[in-house]
């Protein structure tokens, strides 16, 4: 599990994440970190998850904040939701991707060639 001021994250066994990012303006007092409803002060979060599972709850943010997982695929922008990002490449140029969220917001920038396979509703990856 990994616990930031602004919500925790817990992963799947085997997953591979790096924190390339994390600033935080230091805070005015004491906190709980059970007890925050919202950020406590300005942050920076920048993760790279190459393989796995991400299930995190990030906090509201303040509006100078930023929270981003990028991935091979692209990189989700998270503020203040409940999120689950699962990244799986299979070996042979594809991967198994996707992004789900409780409630809030989460913006997703896609920097690979993919495409929406309407059947399945997913997005499938290629490395051509």
């Amino acid at each position: 599990m990994l616990v930031f001021s602004n919500g925790p994250r817990s992963a799947s066994a085997g997953f591979k994440v790096s924190v390339d990012e994390f600033t935080q303006d230091p805070f005015a007092e004491d906190v709980k970190l059970s007890e925050l409803k919202e950020e406590p002060t300005k942050s920076h979060t920048k993760l790279r998850m190459t393989y796995g599972e991400l299930v995190g709850n990030v906090k509201h943010l303040n509006a100078k904040s930023t929270f981003d997982v990028q991935t091979p695929v692209g990189a989700a922008g998270i503020r203040g939701t409940t999120f689950r990002l699962v990244y799986r490449p299979s070996g042979n140029g594809q991967a198994f991707f996707t992004l789900s969220t409780a409630s809030g917001t989460v913006i997703f920038r896609l920097i690979r060639r993919a495409h929406l396979d309407r059947a399945s509703k997913r997005w499938i990856s290629s490395d051509d």
